[in-house]
């Protein structure tokens, strides 16, 4: 299956501007910001949907909140 802009972010084969990265998360400016900031975190395992959440995934989802803070 093809990554999508996000996955390729965080894989380093598109390029963006990483504000921070830890094994769970990638944060990085939005390309087209609608503040003075705005910064993406994206979880560094693929989650399709909110749905998809598994108990497992805890670690990438509190690590996305500690990481916005």
């Amino acid at each position: 299956m093809e990554k999508n802009i996000f996955e390729e972010i965080r894989d380093g084969n598109a390029p963006a501007k990483i504000v921070f990265q830890n094994q769970y998360v990638t944060a990085f400016e939005d390309i087209y910001p609608s503040a003075p900031i705005h910064i993406l975190i994206i979880p560094n395992k693929t989650i399709h949907s909110l749905n998809d959440i598994q108990e497992e995934d805890c670690e990438y989802l509190s690590n996305i909140l500690l990481s916005a803070k």
